[in-house]
């Protein structure tokens, strides 16, 4: 762990250290990434032991994305025009429910706990995290800068990834050594979400002298902005109306980019531990192959803010967003179980590399007073497109239609770099 703080030159965000707001947010996220590094495989697994089909587990990904959106939505709004803190404490203690109900081993229960906001992405991407993502980006970069808020993200990225391995980890010694080891992991993360919940009660709110500091700053950059696009906006406070009016465009922009991406991620990333098993792995194999990719996304991450750096945030994302898509359509070319984990492995480290670039540079283009809803908003783009494409996948799927189902994933989520570029190479140009 030492080196790996080294590496980000830890030196630089020291205050990320001494400040406890965001050492609880790290504290919670590791916790959350800890039971999800399982949850993402071993979920679809554990629906089809109680006899779902890959249409029903296709329209539970459709369910989940749904509630998700519909909390996502609810979570960044209230976090801009209400509070941060206690939105935050709600959306972390939801999942607490999905967990209850997926314990139950009830069909009919445990498809209800798609309502609750639980995800099934993972490391694979493409839905945009929970309900809890947009508080969460925005409260870190209110406490945060520039170039040092992408090292705060790989920083903390790396860290709950790390938490991630060992989740995986400990998910793969369950499945060897407990005979009910669903049982065990949901009840594990049933407990981690709940104490997370609680934990986020420690964190401190803004004071309002600081608000009206970073509101006056905000408007500032609103009017810097309008110049760069050639339009005049308003100086009306950012907080007094629920349309994020000031980054609405942009927001559109990363909502188009980021939904399209969605699409084509949602044909296949649900499914991927189901193809892993039709090619002949056992439930311990998959979870390796996951042990495997967190291990990688911690160690790519720790240089994603030196890319950054030499080739820029929106060059930086462009070419590993791309080039993780592309891997996509290789993996079903070779059925055999090595070859898919091995590029699942390269193809996800890659894509969630980019993520602390990404974030940032949203965040830049955002009014401060509105990361929170603009956040939600085009976390909702993602989530719904996801949850089309999964279901659109599990029929594709159950036709037997492995390598048209990720080709159309492999093209279709290339259209999130390629569009993300075109709408942003001239403001990444004037900065």
């Amino acid at each position: 762990m030492t080196k790996l703080l080294g590496k980000l030159k830890i030196e630089n965000i020291k205050h990320l250290m001494m400040d406890r707001d965001l050492k609880v947010l790290l504290t919670t996220r590791a916790m959350r990434t800890f039971g999800m590094s399982y949850l993402s495989f071993l979920l679809p697994i554990y629906l089809r032991s109680i006899n779902f089909s890959y249409a029903e587990i296709g329209l539970y990904v459709l369910v989940t994305t749904l509630s998700s959106s519909f909390l996502v939505i609810v979570s960044g709004f209230l976090g801009d025009l209400w509070s941060k803190k206690y939105t935050l404490f709600l959306m972390s203690g939801i999942p607490v429910f999905s967990y209850a109900l997926l314990l139950s081993r009830v069909p009919t229960l445990v498809f209800l706990s798609s309502l609750f906001g639980i995800t099934m992405t993972g490391g694979g991407g493409g839905a945009g995290g929970g309900p809890v993502a947009p508080l969460t980006s925005s409260m870190i970069a209110e406490r945060s800068s520039g170039n040092l808020r992408t090292k705060v993200y790989s920083f903390m990225m790396v860290a709950s990834t790390i938490t991630g391995v060992a989740g995986s980890v400990l998910s793969s010694a369950v499945i060897s050594f407990v005979k009910d080891y669903f049982l065990v992991l949901f009840s594990l993360s049933l407990v981690l979400e709940f104490a997370g919940a609680i934990l986020v009660l420690l964190i401190r709110e803004e004071s309002k002298a600081n608000d009206a500091r970073m509101e006056r700053k905000s408007t500032e950059n609103a009017r810097e902005d309008s110049v760069v696009n050639g339009k005049r906006q308003g100086t009306r406070d950012s907080k007094t109306g629920l349309i994020p009016r000031r980054s609405l465009i942009t927001i559109l922009k990363v909502s188009l980019a980021g939904g399209a991406g969605s699409l084509g991620l949602g044909l296949v990333i649900p499914f991927i531990p189901l193809y892993m098993k039709h090619l002949g792995a056992s439930d311990l194999a998959v979870s390796e192959a996951y042990d495997v990719s967190y291990a990688s996304i911690a160690l790519v991450t720790l240089f994603s803010y030196k890319l950054e750096t030499a080739l820029g945030s929106l060059n930086g994302i462009v070419l590993l967003r791309g080039v993780g898509s592309a891997l996509l359509v290789l993996m079903p070319l070779v059925p055999s179980f090595l070859y898919v984990a091995s590029i699942y492995v390269v193809r996800t480290s890659l894509y969630q590399a980019a993520l602390p670039m990404r974030l940032n540079m949203t965040m830049d283009l955002y009014d401060k007073g509105e990361r929170s809803r603009g956040a939600s908003i085009s976390g909702l783009f993602r989530r719904l497109p996801y949850g089309i494409g999964s279901s659109v996948g599990s029929l594709v799927i159950t036709q037997g239609l492995y390598v048209l189902d990720f080709l159309g994933a492999g093209v279709i989520s290339l259209l999130d770099p390629i569009l993300y570029y075109y709408f942003f190479k001239k403001r990444a140009q004037s900065r």
